[in-house]
């Protein structure tokens, strides 16, 4: 019987792939805090449902009337209650994806001046009003993640 002997060199690359694998699976940091996802989580969907449609017109009404120091929570909050509607369960959104999504919609907002930004909010909101009440919860949420952001955006640069 011959005895296989591993190199060094084989042992180093096999090492080097798991690792590169592993690191290519880890998530992001969490979009949305515990406390908003244990706040979301603990409501059922009904009353998620009710919340989250009164919240996106609070927010809508927060932009009309140019109030933006509240909006970021509750934008986040929309998120969340979006996500919950969607998943079944509210969680802290550090996938690829919505990190993607969020350096996209960030460099949108850097390129733009405060008042493009305010009419893209609008835009977004009436858009995510208008995704939530047919039930399309993941588009709802992707819309909500965009209003964070701008809105993040604009309550920075008061």
């Amino acid at each position: 019987m011959k005895r296989v002997c591993w190199s060094g060199w084989a042992s180093a690359l096999l090492l080097v792939v798991f690792v590169v694998m592993v690191a290519g699976c880890q998530s992001g940091p969490a979009l949305v805090p515990p406390g908003v996802q244990s706040a979301v989580n603990a409501d059922d969907r009904e009353r998620n449902y009710d919340l989250a449609w009164q919240d996106i017109r609070r927010m809508n009404g927060h932009v009309e009337r140019e109030e933006w120091a509240k909006l970021p929570e509750l934008s986040l909050t929309i998120v969340s209650r979006m996500d919950r509607l969607a998943t079944g369960e509210a969680g802290p959104l550090a996938d690829r994806h919505t990190a993607r999504l969020l350096e996209e919609v960030r460099e949108d907002v850097s390129e733009h001046t405060a008042e493009e930004n305010v009419r893209v909010l609008t835009a977004v909101g009436l858009e995510l009003q208008e995704a939530f009440d047919p039930g399309e919860f993941e588009r709802a949420r992707s819309l909500a993640i965009e209003a964070y952001v701008v809105s993040l955006a604009l309550s920075d640069a008061q």
